[in-house]
């Protein structure tokens, strides 16, 4: 493997079989770090042929794949963001960027936002036509509002602009549609958020971070069920997923006034430091 990273200019290595028997098939996948030989992720599949022709199987397992090595919660991206976290911030790309982004977003906390934001804003000054950076900062004005991180006046007005100038640079920049969508939905203004999360949601449905944060907002306009399920394909794609995504199926749980079946996607929740699981524990105890 090693040999091969050598000759393809390749960090990671993507390999595996198939096995076929009777009507059944088993698919064995590993990534691999050509570097230093680790297995970063395997995983068995097992299809049935009696029901579903080969295309639909080849197309499940590449929709489970993609999402679970290279979403933001990714075990891909997860090595790669570790890879730059010591790298001077001078010397880091507009990709390196994305992938400190892509680690705040597995440790959110205000210290961790204030670095990243400081570092996107220098970076966005000197080098200003990059899509994903742009994203990468309407996300982080609009976690001042939400998340009260090192809030400055106007953050939804700084996320707006933020996101507008993504997508204007790139028209399928899908995480710019994300943030856009994001923004109309905390200004309240439903048909725009409508329009921008179909938008964000079809430009890449194997992407589980954009799928569960359009599905929750749906929950929260009312659209339980739509929204619900939405998150549940996002889960299902990528087992890794973030503990956050259990909200839509706790309020679509609460909608139906089933507390007691709340409660278990609840303790799955696992977002060290932030109030909102325990929240909502007390809530539903209640």
């Amino acid at each position: 493997v090693r040999a091969v990273g050598e000759q393809l200019g390749a960090r990671y290595v993507l390999q595996g079989g198939i096995r076929k028997g009777a009507s059944t098939i088993r698919i064995n996948i590993q990534l691999i770090d050509t570097q230093t030989g680790a297995h970063l992720w395997a995983e068995t599949y097992n299809r049935s042929l009696r029901d579903s022709d080969i295309f639909a199987v080849q197309d499940d397992i590449t929709d489970h794949v993609v999402a679970t090595v290279a979403d933001i919660y990714g075990v891909l991206v997860r090595s790669m963001a570790a890879s730059v976290e010591e790298k001077p911030d001078d010397e880091l790309t507009a990709a390196d960027w994305v992938l400190r982004y892509c680690g705040y977003r597995q440790h959110l906390t205000p210290e961790e936002h204030a670095r990243l934001l400081n570092g996107l804003e220098r970076f966005a000054e000197r080098e200003p036509k990059h899509a994903a950076v742009w994203a990468c900062l309407s996300q982080l004005y609009s976690d001042e509002f939400r998340f009260r991180f090192n809030r400055r006046p106007e953050a939804l007005d700084r996320a707006l602009a933020a996101a507008r100038r993504s997508v204007d640079l790139d028209c399928t920049c899908q995480h710019g549609h994300q943030n856009l969508a994001q923004v109309h939905f905390f200004r309240r203004d439903v048909p725009a958020f409508r329009t921008a999360a179909d938008k964000t949601m079809a430009l890449n449905p194997r992407n589980t971070d954009a799928l569960a944060e359009m599905g929750l907002m749906l929950v929260h306009i009312g659209e339980f069920e739509r929204g619900a399920n939405i998150t549940r394909r996002a889960m299902d794609l990528n087992p890794h997923h973030g503990g956050w995504y259990h909200f839509s199926l706790i309020w679509e749980s609460c909608s139906k006034g089933d507390y007691e079946k709340a409660l278990e996607p609840a303790t799955r929740v696992n977002m060290p430091g932030m109030f909102w699981q325990p929240l909502v524990v007390a809530s539903l105890c209640g």
